[in-house]
């Protein structure tokens, strides 16, 4: 499901949010998993959880563990368009800062409007399925799902941490629809001889790096 659903409630309560936007974020909360899921189960799947108070960082950590990092491509990252102004507008939630600091440096952010990094912080209420599938599956599994008319995306790539490494999430820029929100960037993701993590952001034209799977932002 799209992101943006507590900014937008948030705005809603001041009565700044348009009718549109929380018919969006209302169509989002009431819409079930079950769908996606019925999808998503056809293939291999590594991973899976609903994105709900913690965020989309907050739970793809959860997901990460101590043994993988992950390259989000924010870019790709669905979200209620509107939503990216009234973050800029600081209509924001207060469990929104908290999962901002719960995540604290195992997130890094290169050329990420804050208005962007909120959205990835945002609580969501009935959110959508984060989904680590194999890569090889993951176009066809996508193709399904829209089939089905529901937001989604390839949001991202992660990949197993050697050595003694802290595990991080960095995210390119973005800002947009809630199909493709925004300009076009790749992560790259290396480790240093001393065992630090290090992250450096390149732009370029939908640029990918192939590892050992894609996590899907799916709706349902």
């Amino acid at each position: 499901k799209p992101l943006g659903v507590g900014i937008v409630c948030t705005a809603n309560r001041i009565q700044e949010a348009s009718e549109e936007a929380m018919a969006q974020a209302i169509r989002s909360m009431t819409t079930l998993n079950k769908y996606a899921s019925e999808v998503v189960r056809k293939y291999q799947v590594h991973g899976c959880t609903d994105v709900t108070g913690f965020g989309f960082l907050g739970h793809l950590l959860e997901m990460l563990g101590d043994a993988y990092s992950a390259r989000v491509e924010s870019s790709q990252v669905p979200y209620i368009p509107e939503a990216f102004d009234y973050a800029g507008e600081f209509y924001l939630t207060a469990a929104a800062q908290r999962n901002r600091n719960h995540v604290g440096e195992d997130v890094q952010f290169f050329e990420v409007p804050f208005e962007m990094e909120e959205i990835l912080f945002d609580p969501q209420t009935s959110g959508g399925l984060l989904v680590s599938i194999e890569k090889s599956d993951a176009e066809q599994c996508l193709e399904e799902l829209k089939a089905l008319g529901l937001p989604c995306a390839i949001v991202g790539e992660h990949e197993k941490i050697y050595g003694r490494c802290k595990r991080k999430t960095v995210s390119d820029s973005g800002s947009g629809d809630e199909k493709n929100a925004g300009t076009d960037g790749r992560i790259r993701y290396r480790r240093d001889t001393g065992g630090q993590c290090h992250c450096r952001a390149e732009s370029g034209e939908n640029g990918k790096t192939k590892t050992a799977g894609m996590f899907l932002g799916t709706t349902g």
